[in-house]
């Protein structure tokens, strides 16, 4: 029994199989190395290559500046009519980056606001580097109705606030502006008197009252 294990251990031991082993590990160990190397020169690369170029198109797509302005008050007048009000407006705006490469979506809107569509794309282009532009703004109901339904990728609606008169705070206006020129009138015509009195001392023969 035991003659019979040692011929059977002696058969499944060959000469030269612990150096194949050993090859082959080595081999494997050059490969992962290698794959290491790889990865760690590609990483090295766009971390010091292209960090800023990345971290653009990163803030591309979380990071926006909106301006935000403060609505203005209501204007009373001492009774508490409503001269002057806030009211909401919609604006198309866009993303010039987004909007360069969905070029159909602009079209599409020119037509529809009967902009010109080559001064909308110079305007996108110029404003490549930002991240926000206005394409209209307080636009009709039916436009911002027409963005919202097509589904645009680059195009959105906006909410801002106008300016809304009375047509007593326009009747107002024109007046003070009336009043103005008026003023500006009385003034020539008071520049056009003589400032000495009497204006000819040395005229015996002229009375001015």
């Amino acid at each position: 029994m035991k003659q019979t294990m040692e011929q059977t251990i002696k058969q499944t031991t060959r000469p030269g199989d612990g150096e194949g082993q050993g090859a082959r590990q080595l081999w494997i160990a050059l490969l992962l190395s290698a794959a290491v190397l790889t990865v760690s020169a590609r990483a090295a690369y766009v971390h010091i290559e292209k960090s800023e170029f990345l971290r653009r198109e990163g803030e591309k797509h979380y990071k926006r500046d909106i301006p935000l302005r403060a609505h203005r008050g209501n204007i009373l007048d001492r009774n508490g009519y409503a001269l002057a009000v806030s009211a909401p407006a919609a604006s198309i705006a866009a993303t010039p980056g987004d909007l360069l490469t969905n070029l159909h979506e602009l079209r599409s809107l020119a037509e529809k606001i009967g902009a010109d569509y080559d001064a909308l794309k110079l305007k996108a282009e110029r404003s490549a580097n930002s991240p926000f532009m206005y394409i209209k703004r307080q636009t009709s109901p039916q436009i911002t109705q027409f963005v919202e339904e097509s589904g645009f990728k680059a195009i959105r609606v906006i909410s801002e606030r106008k300016r809304v008169e009375s047509e007593l705070m326009s009747a107002m206006a024109e007046r003070q502006k009336l009043d103005g020129e008026l003023n500006v009138a009385r003034d020539i015509q008071f520049n056009m008197l003589p400032k000495q009195f009497p204006p000819f001392p040395e005229r015996t023969n002229v009375d001015i009252h």
